[in-house]
């Protein structure tokens, strides 16, 4: 059921960050400013839709005070590839928790938009800085009724929420009913530690991923350029399903660094297949 965003009146701000699918703190942020190429986990926009222990999502805004108490909040990213503008995100009832050097916002009610449902933005205004203001209540300037009106239309969360989207992945396929719930639970709070892994791997392959199964060892940045710097995914080792339903404590060493074909053959027919018998070395005859 879609929330009528108008029905209680808040400021209303378009805040452009970089493009991600998941925002989830494994990905390259792209699109946006230059630091955050070379240290996406450094930027609260990396991990915008991770719930964290305190029930809030963060996320920044831009610099400089936003001069309202509290406010809806679209993000908005070009396009990976294009100069379209889209809505990849939420944030509803956000309040400002820092204001430097960037000004950092926070919410309880947080929507992530799957790529393959994020409106496009047809006319972004121009101007400086990241903000473009659709409603303004304590503050003055300029407003926009166009991103008004692209506000109105958006679908907003009603309470609490984890992350909407997750991408399909055969971890995620492999469980049903409650064991799923859980698991995607569980994959929303180990976020932090899977970036950790991906900066684990960073350093030991001296700002490469190679993929860590014997034998593998595939390199995205070496045969897709650009597209595939700092990019992997990364792979629990130990069945989610086999955690106790309270969940489990996991450290870097229930993690590994894999490339994506090396992901389908571990989990294949539902298995969890261990990295170092998945690739058979062919028998000498």
């Amino acid at each position: 059921m879609k929330s009528s965003a108008s029905s209680s009146p808040r400021p209303v701000v378009f805040v452009l960050v970089g493009w991600a699918r998941r925002y989830d703190g494994t990905e390259v942020i792209t699109g946006n400013h230059a630091y955050l190429k070379n240290h996406p986990e450094d930027n609260s926009e990396a991990q915008a839709f991770v719930r964290h222990n305190d029930g809030y999502y963060y996320c920044t805004a831009g610099s400089g005070e936003l001069h309202e108490r509290q406010a809806d909040i679209v993000y908005v990213a070009r396009h990976d590839g294009s100069d379209t503008y889209k809505v990849v995100g939420l944030y509803k009832q956000a309040v400002v928790t820092e204001t430097s050097p960037w000004t950092t916002v926070r919410t309880r009610f947080a929507r992530l938009i799957p790529v393959n449902k994020r409106p496009t933005i047809p006319n972004w205004p121009s101007g400086q800085g990241v903000r473009r203001w659709a409603r303004r209540l304590l503050s003055t300037g300029r407003t926009h009724p166009g991103l008004l009106a692209i506000y109105r239309s958006l679908r907003w969360p009603q309470r609490p929420s984890r992350r909407e989207s997750i991408d399909s992945d055969p971890e995620l396929i492999a469980f049903e009913g409650r064991q799923r719930h859980l698991f995607i639970l569980h994959r929303v709070r180990e976020a932090k530690l899977r970036a950790a892994k991906i900066r684990q791997g960073l350093r030991e392959g001296k700002g490469r991923l190679k993929c860590q199964v014997p034998g593998c060892g595939f390199d995205f940045f070496r045969t897709y350029g650009e597209i595939g710097h700092r990019f992997a995914i990364v792979h629990h080792t130990v069945p989610l399903a086999a955690s106790a339903s309270a969940g489990s404590r996991w450290s870097l060493s229930d993690l590994a660094i894999v490339c994506a074909n090396c992901h389908v053959m571990i989990h294949r027919g539902g298995a969890c297949r261990p990295i170092k018998s998945l690739i058979k070395r062919q028998q000498s005859r």
